[in-house]
């Protein structure tokens, strides 16, 4: 018969109403310091609701001539 481990692991998941507030005043305040940073937008697998417990808010900004910093192919945004 197995034993419990008194140091088994514990997996908590992000809350995500809390996450999407943070992110969302993160960007508000980027958008309000940066003058050339239009939108902020979330994609993979938070904006689509499939994201685990090691799940990174992917985020790419877009400046004000409508080039991303960063160049993603984008499915599906969540825009903050």
């Amino acid at each position: 018969m197995r034993e419990r481990s008194l140091d088994s692991v514990r997996v908590f998941f992000a809350d995500k109403p809390r996450v999407i507030r943070e992110l969302r005043d993160w960007a508000a305040r980027l958008m309000r310091e940066r003058a050339d940073v239009e939108k902020v937008g979330l994609f993979g697998s938070h904006a689509t609701g499939t994201y685990g417990p090691r799940s990174a808010a992917d985020l790419d900004s877009f400046r004000q001539d409508g080039s991303p910093w960063i160049t993603h192919i984008l499915k599906e945004v969540v825009w903050l």
